[in-house]
């Protein structure tokens, strides 16, 4: 009798491990997770990114400021609150776009996307930098995707900015 329990317990054990397997991998991520950020893994992973490429949103911020009307205060204007404008014709690739912009101030760092499952899609960018006059243009299928930001500007970045760029 104790062998067909052994082997019961064992049969639930291994269904159990293979049933949870999906929640194991890093692209796998339950979308509710990511819909309140906080101290969290993925927010400790974008960090991590964004000190790596401190150096290219530098640049980048550059780049950015030349297009700003007003000038951009590095602790106070950043914003996380990002959208896409609606579809615009191209009549050169003759084709719809959509334009990745914030709603204020100015968003430097990476930016997940993820799928109604909760799987990371990949970008051909590793950071962007976008204000409300300077944006990204994209396919509007990346519309349908949840995006995902900092919560709060990169340290290492910001301390790369120097005072010629603030208010």
């Amino acid at each position: 009798m104790k062998k067909p329990l052994i082997v019961l317990i064992c049969l639930i054990a291994i269904t159990v491990l293979v049933l949870s397997a999906g929640c194991i991998g890093e692209e796998n991520i339950n979308p509710t997770d990511i819909a309140s950020p906080n101290d969290n893994a993925l927010q400790a992973e974008l960090q991590e990114i964004a000190t790596e490429y401190s150096y290219m949103l530098v640049s980048n911020m550059q780049d950015m400021l030349r297009e700003e009307k007003n000038k951009l205060s590095i602790q106070d204007d950043f914003c996380n609150d990002l959208y896409f404008s609606e579809p615009e014709w191209d009549k050169v690739n003759k084709g719809y776009y959509i334009t990745l912009y914030s709603r204020s101030g100015y968003y430097c760092g990476p930016i997940f996307f993820f799928d109604e499952n909760g799987v990371r899609i990949k970008t051909a960018e590793e950071v962007f930098t976008l204000s409300p006059t300077y944006g990204l243009t994209f396919n509007p299928i990346w519309a349908n995707y949840t995006i995902v930001t900092l919560d709060k500007v990169n340290p290492k970045f910001a301390s790369e900015v120097t005072s010629y760029w603030l208010k």
